[in-house]
């Protein structure tokens, strides 16, 4: 038998896709956000969203 290839399974797989629009301005701070951070758009993204679910609990 040989060995298994390729990335081991993800604990938490990302399978949902979400798309959204955005003008201008706000494509150019959230750009502007993840270039100052060293971050990706999805991960600014992923956190804004935890951020507002984490708020409504209060």
């Amino acid at each position: 038998m040989s060995p298994q290839k390729g990335r081991p399974p993800s604990e938490n797989p990302k399978n949902v896709e979400v798309k959204a629009r955005l003008d201008e301005q706000t494509a150019r701070r959230l750009l502007a956000y993840c270039e100052k951070l060293g971050i990706t758009r999805t991960d600014a993204l992923r956190e804004g969203i935890k951020r507002i679910l984490e708020d409504e609990k209060k």
